[in-house]
C-alpha cells in the first residue's frame, strides 16, 4: 500500500483580525475588510475555523443559521471612529452551510455502489490544497472532533453521497476509509469539503476497540482513500495522521 500523501504545508492561520479598542483618537481611524472562510455558529457570534475567539456579529437575524451550524461565509471587519462607536462585524453571505455527518460501520457501504475515485494534484501527487480566504491550506483536518477532508473526485456533483467508516484501531490511531458515490460522466470532475463527528465513533467502535483507546489523552487519525493514479488505474493511499484530544478519555 503506497502513502503518497506526505506532509503538507502547514495550516494557514485563519485571516481574523483582533477588536481594536475604541477610546477617543485624535486622528480617524478607519478599516474595511472582508474575510472568506469557515465559521461556527453560537447564538449571535461566530467562531473561525481553529481559533479560540469569538466575534459577535450585527445581522445575525438576516440568515437562517442555527446554533451549532457551521458555514463557510463571507464577513465583514468595519470601523470608521467618525461614524461607528466600535467595530462591527456582519456577515455579507453564506456561500455554504457543512453539515457534519457520522461515522459510519463498515458493513453499511456498498463499495461496489461508493466507488468514485478521488483525483490527485497532476503537479504534486497530492490531494489538492482546500482554500480559505483565498489562502491554500491542508485538504486533511480535526478541529472540534470534526474530521475534515477536501477531495475532488471523479463524478458529477449532483446528489453525490460521502461517507467515512471505520477500518480499524492501532496504538491509538483510529484508521478511516472514504468513500464516495457519484455518477460518472465523461470526465467530469468536481471536489467537496465533507465533514464527519469524530465521538460518533462511540456507535461503531468494538467494545475492544473502545477499551483501548480510552487511556490515550490524544488520539489520532487517519484516514484512506482510493484515487485514480496518472496511469489510469485505481490504488488506496493514507493521508498523513491528524491529531486531537480524546474525548473517550476515561
Amino acid at each position: 500500500m503506497k502513502n503518497l500523501f506526505k506532509l503538507f504545508p502547514a495550516f494557514a492561520a485563519i485571516a481574523v483580525m483582533s477588536l481594536m479598542s475604541c477610546g477617543e483618537a485624535e486622528n480617524e481611524i478607519s478599516f474595511d475588510r472582508y474575510y472568506e472562510s469557515i465559521f461556527t455558529v453560537n447564538k449571535a457570534t461566530i467562531a473561525p475555523e481553529l481559533e479560540d475567539t469569538s466575534y459577535m456579529v450585527m445581522n445575525m437575524d438576516k440568515f437562517e443559521l442555527q446554533t451549532g451550524d457551521r458555514a463557510r461565509m463571507v464577513v465583514r471587519y468595519y470601523y470608521d471612529s467618525n461614524v461607528t462607536k466600535f467595530p462591527e462585524w456582519t456577515i455579507q453571505s453564506v456561500v455554504e452551510v457543512i453539515p457534519t455527518r457520522e461515522i459510519v460501520a463498515k458493513d453499511a457501504i456498498d463499495e461496489a455502489e461508493y466507488n468514485a475515485p478521488v483525483l490527485l494534484n497532476a503537479s504534486s501527487g497530492r490531494l489538492y490544497s482546500y482554500t480559505m480566504d483565498n489562502r491554500p491550506v491542508d485538504p486533511i483536518w480535526v478541529w472540534n472532533n470534526i474530521q475534515n477532508v477536501y477531495v475532488h473526485y471523479r463524478g458529477i456533483s449532483d446528489n453525490a453521497q460521502f461517507a467515512l467508516s471505520v477500518k480499524g484501531v492501532k496504538d491509538g490511531c483510529v484508521e478511516l476509509q472514504l468513500h464516495i458515490k457519484a455518477t460518472a460522466s465523461g470526465n467530469v470532475k468536481s471536489d467537496k469539503l465533507v465533514s464527519f463527528d469524530l465521538r460518533s465513533l462511540e456507535s461503531v467502535l468494538t467494545e475492544s476497540e473502545k477499551a483501548s483507546i480510552r487511556s490515550y489523552d490524544k488520539l489520532k487519525t487517519q484516514v484512506f482513500l482510493t484515487y485514480l493514479t496518472s496511469a489510469g488505474k485505481t490504488e488506496v493511499g493514507a493521508t498523513p495522521a491528524c491529531e486531537f484530544a480524546n474525548p473517550f478519555k476515561k
